[in-house]
């Protein structure tokens, strides 16, 4: 999000597989992939635009954290899918930074894209299931809130699915 801060960002190009990652999840929403992925200074991930150019940095030990510790492969994938929600709703665009409910439709999108690619409800919930607090901040919404957010947009897509089944039959 345009934050008002200096980000530190790292003079390496981020991890490959961030990058395959972030192509895979814009191949289920048709769009070519024209975020900069950084490893950066940031205490997890987050989506940001300077000068008109729209990054994704994320933290490289945070991440590898969860991917050494997940029950499944599909956290990391969601919190990339979040950021890229952040991006795709204008939510970047607008000052403020984080507020509950740009990081809500967030979660919605990243919940829509994984029932796409595949994950189940619990696999699409589980990285917002571990990581994030019972109760909401200033920034942030509760859990319980980030959870069915991310089940409604989980839902949307199955549905959207069952009509195009439907439209084939």
């Amino acid at each position: 999000m345009g934050l008002p801060i200096d980000i530190d960002i790292y003079a390496f190009a981020s991890d490959e597989e961030a990058r395959s990652v972030v192509s895979w999840i814009l191949g289920y929403v048709g769009l070519p992939q024209n975020f900069t992925i950084l490893a950066a200074n940031v205490p997890n991930a987050l989506a940001y635009t300077k000068s008109g150019q729209r990054y994704i940095l994320y933290n490289q030990t945070w991440i590898a954290n969860i991917q050494s510790t997940s029950t499944n492969d599909w956290e990391a994938t969601s919190i990339l899918a979040h950021e890229i929600g952040h991006h795709l709703s204008g939510h970047t665009l607008v000052a403020g930074g984080s507020r509950p409910l740009l990081e809500l439709e967030a979660d919605i999108f990243s919940g829509f894209v994984l029932a796409q690619m595949g994950a189940s409800l619990s696999e699409a919930q589980s990285a917002i299931n571990r990581l994030v607090p019972e109760y909401g901040l200033s920034t942030h919404p509760p859990r319980s809130a980030r959870l069915a957010a991310i089940a409604n947009g989980w839902v949307s897509a199955c549905e959207r699915w069952q009509i195009v089944i439907r439209l084939m039959a």
